[in-house]
């Protein structure tokens, strides 16, 4: 979902969300947390494999979690990432930005 990570209008009937988050197995078990996502997934051009850019994304010191270990077997989603926002201050989330868009397009280019 677009936004701020906190809407799961995306999210199809029955609401997944919900059933999760409401569930009484895991409610019962008083062991996890169930947060209103703070990701999104980012579609790239087809061609550019998330896997394959991963390492050179890293190398710059930004991380994200390929689309496709999302699919079973792991076949789709090739040119998907998930970024995660939780955890990092506005400034640095921009920087990061900027050199992610850097890597996607030198490897766009390939």
């Amino acid at each position: 979902a677009a936004g701020n990570g906190n809407s799961n209008e995306n999210v199809s009937a029955p609401n997944e969300y919900e059933i999760l988050t409401e569930s009484s197995e895991l409610e019962n078990g008083k062991n996890y947390i169930c947060d209103v996502p703070t990701g999104l997934i980012l579609t790239l051009p087809e061609g550019v494999d998330t896997v394959a850019m991963y390492d050179l994304a890293l190398s710059h010191e930004v991380a994200y979690v390929a689309g496709s270990f999302f699919y079973p077997g792991g076949k789709e989603g090739k040119n998907t990432m998930r970024l995660n926002f939780s955890f990092i201050d506005t400034a640095r989330m921009e920087t990061g930005i900027k050199i992610l868009a850097d890597v996607i397009k030198k490897t766009a280019e390939k």
